[in-house]
């Protein structure tokens, strides 16, 4: 090839065509792409016409709004020192300038005014000048920024639910084979979990990299369900809503490639194994203890029983480091086998008190059958699931019933939960992670040998103080 324009690599001089009389050869636009087909064709390599063309627009002297997001983004974190800062114009600097081949000016990259006063970066180096808008800001880190984050909240609080899910996920679109292997496209991030190249690892490909795909998607080893979070943080919860987020977010991304919406639901299902955290856990981590000791009078201080203060306060450190070890110990379950049982009267807010001894997601209830079966205990364990504190409310106390007495005991001492799930035959076996606390306005006991797994505490007259407990609550478990 003849350099006919432009400037040499290293010394920066201008190029001059000496014509010897002969004008400058020109070359159409049709004959220039067809020039470089059939070059790519010759070399078996892919080539196609720069996509500046769908990019590019017409740069105008109209004023930037200064309060647009890119505009305040850029401004505040990529001007470039002594450069110009004006209404329609700002010099910045180029997040790729380490690909460029020379220094060039103080010009060289700006972030100029559209004809309708929109923001468009514009850099002068032939090494950027594919280079589409979404690939600038991206290397930026303006799509992680709060600016784009407060952006996104503006605008879609403005717009319907399936409006929403749409407009959260306009990202550069990809091709199958840039997601199949692993994202090789400039300014986007590079996470490939897998090494296949089939459809199948292309759709995870994409489902383990948030940065692409728009929505963080992780599985909860606590709850066992797989959960979405968006760019403004809210989630989304295992269903048909989160389902249809993630087939959104990945036609957003795949276009025409994009698979099915049963493809991706079977996909995020398969998530369990990949991207795990636990949500009990995560929450605990961010409790930080005052230093203040609180547990050993829980039941004397908050919640006023006519026990003995020894007895008392061991019910109280019995329950509380059951409750620490079952949340902590993810691996072999911690046994604690005797249940507490609060007595009072109705109307002592008994149920708003257990209900305040972790936060609403972790809470639940169920209430003991007469004769329990094999399927009421799976219902037990399906309704325990992703808890820590458990009421077994309206509890009479013992059966008479001796075999009764022995399934209810088996129940509460075990450190482990089984159950074969709904539509399905393997058994589910999980480590049980939550405490029980029962409930009582009457109470029997039957157990000849003794019924050591019973705490019977009997509540003092009045109305519990559950408002003082929800304020200490985290205090309590941190």
């Amino acid at each position: 090839f003849i350099i006919l324009a432009g400037e040499h690599v290293k010394s920066g001089e201008r190029y001059n065509w000496v014509d010897n009389g002969q004008p400058i050869p020109s070359l159409s636009e049709h004959d220039f792409v067809g020039l470089c087909s059939r070059i790519a064709e010759a070399f078996g390599v892919e080539w196609s016409a720069n996509r500046r063309g769908a990019d590019a627009v017409e740069v105008s002297g109209e004023d930037m709004d200064p309060a647009n997001p890119i505009v305040a983004f850029i401004r505040d974190f990529h001007l470039k020192p002594g450069g110009r800062v004006l209404p329609h114009i700002m010099d910045i600097i180029c997040p790729f300038a380490d690909t460029h081949t020379s220094t060039g000016g103080v010009s060289d990259t700006s972030l100029v005014s559209t004809e309708k006063g929109e923001p468009y970066v514009k850099c002068m180096h032939a090494h950027c000048a594919d280079r589409s808008q979404a690939e600038f800001l991206t290397e930026m880190g303006y799509y992680d920024s709060d600016a784009y984050a407060e952006y996104l909240r503006q605008v879609s609080s403005k717009l319907e639910s399936d409006d929403r899910i749409t407009y959260e996920f306009r990202i550069p679109r990809l091709t199958r084979a840039q997601v199949l292997q692993g994202f090789g496209i400039k300014g986007l991030p590079g996470l490939s979990y897998y090494i296949g190249k089939d459809d199948e690892s292309a759709l995870m490909n994409l489902l383990c990299n948030p940065p692409v795909l728009g929505l963080d998607i992780r599985h909860d080893t606590f709850t066992g369900y797989v959960c979405g979070y968006t760019r403004r943080g809210e989630e989304i919860p295992y269903g048909p809503a989160l389902t249809r987020a993630v087939h959104a977010a990945v036609e957003a991304a795949m276009g025409e490639d994009a698979p099915g919406i049963k493809t991706v639901e079977k996909a995020i299902d398969g998530l369990q194994r990949y991207r795990g955290f636990d949500s009990a856990l995560q929450w605990a981590d961010g409790l930080k203890w005052d230093g203040v000791p609180r547990v050993g009078k829980f039941f004397t201080d908050y919640v006023p029983v006519s026990a003995s203060v020894e007895h008392a306060e061991a019910a109280a450190w019995y329950w509380w480091l059951s409750a620490a070890g079952r949340l902590l110990n993810v691996a072999d379950g911690v046994k604690a086998d005797v249940l507490i049982t609060l007595k009072g009267k109705q109307g002592a807010r008994k149920s708003t008190l257990v209900e305040c001894l972790a936060p609403e997601i972790f809470v639940t209830r169920f209430k003991p059958e007469v004769v329990p079966t094999k399927q009421s205990f799976e219902d037990r364990y399906r309704r325990m699931r992703g808890k820590l504190v458990v009421e077994i409310e309206d509890y009479k106390g013992e059966s008479r019933n001796e075999t009764v007495q022995n399934m209810e005991k088996a129940f509460i001492s075990s450190r482990y939960d089984s159950w074969v799930e709904k539509y399905l035959t393997t058994e589910t076996r999980r480590v049980r992670r939550c405490m029980f606390m029962a409930t009582a306005n009457r109470f029997h006991l039957y157990d000849p040998t003794g019924s050591r797994r019973h705490c019977l505490l009997d509540l003092k007259p009045g109305k519990l103080d559950t408002e003082a407990v929800l304020r200490v609550r985290d205090q309590l478990w941190a």
